[in-house]
């Protein structure tokens, strides 16, 4: 049975710009269920951040956020974020829903030290400090730091894995039922991206946790997601459960950027790219966005919009044509690939960042 926490219907974010609308979120509808992790995937400059960012009501003027946002609590009624007024949208922001932002350097005061960062969180939403201080400990400890280094440190004195992780730690100690992450690895090497996968699929575990985790990294996605979303030119083109995303994708474009993932089992001749480029969020194209550089679209493609239609079990895919390309584009080592060659994505520690940017 269905059990959302989180719900966006019909969402758009559009900046007026001195060349025309720029709309960056277009129409997305989202889903996220209580105790999963769905993961968010896209390019560089496809929406995703800023979609995670309109859950909180977060995107800053001159953006417009239109459409609809419902928190589902555990207990209570549902709340319409975009309606919130500031008092209600500060307690809701850290207390229900938290936010681990990209590159925890800048989300640290510099001359501060970390032990100030949470009291001072504490003491704004009239949590028990002390009370709440205990928790820190507890958290920095799941997250195996030391809370007594850690707390008596200023932001530089920490690595970069021990500052994301004490930024974590930061973000649960006023017992949220939903955290975002926003790239929360993006600036790691990749042992440390790894492990701090690992210690968050613990804490869902055993916090209960709902997450949204946005990357663009698809393999490291795979190792935490429960279901995976793709985007693709400001909207969702796919969605599927982690396991038939990695078995039978159905949209093209996602199809294609399996291919650009790297892989130390294929050759390097067979990694590719995605010809042409991204659409422009001012000057938008009539019908599918995709069209132009899809090898399967047709002169309907150029006219009409697709919506998202079944691609299998709790599979959906915003294609004309999934059964075509699903013939047409293969992907290594799913059904139709020329190589035989294990999946881009299934074990690849190794892999890197699919967006080509």
């Amino acid at each position: 049975m269905s059990d959302p926490v989180l719900e966006v219907e019909d969402l758009s974010v559009a900046f007026d710009l001195s060349r025309g609308r720029s709309t960056v979120v277009r129409n997305v509808d989202l889903d996220v269920e209580r105790e999963e992790v769905l993961g968010v995937v896209g390019e560089s400059g496809s929406g995703k951040s800023m979609v995670a960012l309109s859950m909180l009501d977060a995107v800053m003027e001159p953006g417009r956020t239109t459409g609809t946002v419902t928190y589902h609590p555990e207990d209570g009624d549902p709340v319409s974020v975009l309606d919130l007024d500031r008092e209600e949208l500060r307690r809701f922001r850290w207390e229900e829903v938290a936010m681990v932002f990209q590159g925890a350097m800048s989300s640290f005061n510099p001359v501060t030290r970390i032990r100030t960062h949470f009291r001072e969180t504490l003491q704004d939403h009239d949590y028990d400090v002390e009370a709440g201080m205990d928790r820190a400990d507890d958290l920095l400890e799941k997250l195996y730091l030391d809370p007594d280094r850690v707390m008596g440190s200023y932001p530089h004195e920490l690595s970069g894995g021990m500052k994301q992780r004490a930024l974590v730690a930061l973000s649960l100690v006023l017992e949220p039922e939903v955290l975002i992450l926003d790239e929360p690895t993006a600036a790691l090497d990749l042992l440390m991206q790894r492990s701090i996968v690992s210690l968050l699929r613990d804490l869902r575990d055993e916090l209960d946790l709902t997450m949204l985790f946005i990357t663009h990294d698809l393999p490291l996605l795979t190792k935490i997601a429960d279901r995976m979303a793709v985007m693709y030119a400001f909207d969702v083109v796919e969605f599927a459960p982690t396991e038939a995303f990695l078995e039978e994708t159905a949209h093209p474009y996602t199809r294609l950027l399996l291919n650009t993932t790297p892989d130390v089992t294929a050759p390097v001749s067979e990694i590719q790219t995605i010809p042409g480029s991204k659409p422009d969020p001012v000057e938008r194209i009539p019908g599918c966005s995709f069209h132009p550089r899809c090898p399967v679209a047709t002169e309907r493609c150029e006219s009409e919009e697709p919506r998202l239609v079944d691609a299998g079990e709790d599979h959906l895919a915003a294609c004309f044509y999934v059964d075509d390309a699903r013939a047409e584009i293969p992907v290594r080592g799913q059904g139709g690939g020329e190589t035989g060659a294990e999946p881009p994505l299934g074990d690849a520690d190794g892999g890197g960042d699919a967006d080509g940017d």
